[in-house]
């Protein structure tokens, strides 16, 4: 697991790794100043963040000083002329018909440096764009492209579950999510049920994913699985509940009824025995040619070929199409 400090651009609401100096405790939520890209920016602190990811390689802002009454002051005054050129930014994007979408910015405190940040479906020719508005504004203007789902963490918003998103809640780094992910936990393939307001697959697909993995390299049925019963008979899995311990099977005999896995001896899958209970419970492995590492790969690999997956298998957002990193 790895540690970082994280703050946030008051601006943009832009999530960035930061370099706080030994002899400088910082409180949750205090405002400071970080050396960004463009210069000076105020930014909030948000305190340590711990997560799998490796985040060396990316970019680190030092923290300057804490802000003081004055850099208040002047945030405010420098974030008034920046919801100005953010206005005339997106009339003149009309005007040019540039295809992207203006949806947050940046100031330096001091000097004129400016970043907006915008979306688009692919490479974007702004030069024209941006000679304009530096003549306007007689300002450094720099415009940075960012994935959708940089956006969604910028911006916020309330997902399905009726909670602020996660990104701009708690999340500091993106991570990969998969259809797959999605396909162990059961959940409806219909992709309003299983996208953010990014339009990618939801961030929260990965909580519980390695609790189904776990179960599965268990021998924990999966959908479609024949199960047999301890008291005899059996039928093929519908569904399952792993927080239950229990699968919904339709019956031999034509019913379908909840079973406890407690209550099921062995486990099929495509003709071949996968898991026995009685066995494991003995501590010995299903057959002389079957180990439990081959279990587990027969089931990961029965994933893959059980039905055609029709949407993309690995959503990455972590750089945008002009090849420039998004946010963290």
């Amino acid at each position: 697991m790895h540690t970082y400090h994280s703050a946030k651009a008051l601006d943009s609401n832009r999530k960035v790794i930061i370099e706080v100096p030994d002899d400088m405790p910082l409180q949750r939520d205090e405002k400071i100043i970080i050396n960004a890209e463009i210069g000076e920016i105020m930014a909030q602190y948000l305190g340590q963040f711990t997560t799998h990811i490796d985040l060396e390689e990316k970019e680190k802002f030092p923290v300057v000083r804490r802000a003081t009454q004055d850099d208040v002051s002047l945030w405010e005054e420098k974030k008034e002329f920046l919801e100005k050129v953010m206005r005339v930014a997106r009339q003149k994007v009309k005007e040019y018909s540039v295809p992207m979408s203006l949806f947050a910015g940046e100031i330096a405190l001091k000097g004129r440096n400016l970043t907006l940040y915008f979306t688009s479906s692919g490479r974007v020719d702004f030069r024209a764009l941006v000679r304009d508005l530096q003549e306007t504004f007689n300002v450094k203007i720099r415009l940075w492209q960012v994935g959708v789902r940089d956006r969604a963490q910028m911006l916020g918003g309330i997902g399905v579950c009726g909670r602020p998103l996660c990104c701009y809640k708690h999340i500091l780094a993106f991570d990969n999510v998969s259809i797959y992910m999605a396909k162990r936990q059961l959940s409806v393939f219909n992709p309003s049920r299983i996208s953010g307001q990014c339009g990618r697959l939801m961030c929260c697909l990965r909580y519980e994913d390695n609790v189904y993995l776990e179960m599965d390299e268990k021998g924990f049925p999966k959908v479609g699985d024949i199960v047999k019963l301890k008291e005899g008979g059996g039928g093929k899995v519908m569904t399952r509940n792993i927080f239950t311990n229990m699968v919904y099977i339709h019956t031999e005999d034509g019913g379908q009824a909840w079973i406890d896995l407690e209550d099921v001896s062995e486990v099929w899958r495509k003709g071949q025995l996968v898991f026995s209970y009685e066995e494991a419970i003995k501590g010995r492995s299903i057959s002389e040619d079957t180990t439990t590492k081959e279990v587990s790969e027969n089931i990961h690999n029965s994933q893959t070929t059980e039905g055609k997956v029709t949407q993309e298998g690995r959503l990455e957002d972590g750089e945008n199409e002009n090849g420039a990193e998004g946010g963290i």
